[in-house]
């Protein structure tokens, strides 16, 4: 009996199954690669957020600190932001941010635009704190809460990179002070 070669060479059909196993392998290589470049991609961007909303946040409290120090300033003598807190107005009072506005550019990206904005607005006041009977001498005598927001964003263009808002209550009192008189 006579052997019958098949293919030619004596590989039979295992040279159709190599060119299926080469492909299967190349195809999944392809897909991990993929797979590697997107998540990479999308590290690359959370970091990049990550690292804006850091330097947001750090311009965001830096301003808090200065929107603070100008609100303390102008309440302590006579202005109108002293009137402000004094008759308890309704309304937003704008902080300008001069000293931060002036460093914060040098702080981000070159395509990137920093805007700062601060508010102060009187949350609370209450002629009695509850724990010793108080009798003001003046009806706008008391303690009250003033709530100063700062919101930091950087654009590009008009789109928004990063943003950081702060929020904080400082407590405040009004007295009324008389001076002796001398006759």
């Amino acid at each position: 009996m006579a052997h019958v070669i098949r293919g030619g060479n004596g590989t039979g059909g295992r040279r159709g199954f190599l060119l299926y196993a080469v492909i299967f392998i190349v195809v999944f290589i392809s897909i991990l690669a993929t797979q590697f470049q997107m998540v990479a991609r999308n590290q690359q961007q959370s970091a990049f957020r990550l690292g804006q909303n850091e330097v947001a946040r750090q311009i965001a409290e830096a301003a808090m600190d200065e929107a603070f120090t100008w609100f303390y300033r102008k309440t302590g003598s006579d202005t109108t932001e002293r009137n402000w807190v004094v008759n308890r107005s309704n309304q937003k009072c704008r902080i300008r941010i001069v000293g931060v506005e002036q460093v914060a550019q040098s702080l981000v990206r070159g395509d990137l635009t920093p805007k700062i904005e601060a508010e102060a607005r009187l949350v609370d006041f209450r002629n009695n704190d509850g724990t010793i009977p108080y009798k003001p001498d003046s009806a706008k005598d008391g303690h009250g809460t003033v709530e100063i927001k700062v919101e930091v964003k950087l654009l590009r263009g008009s789109k928004q990179m990063a943003s950081c808002r702060l929020v904080r209550h400082h407590d405040y009192m009004v007295v009324s002070m008389i001076s002796p008189r001398r006759n």
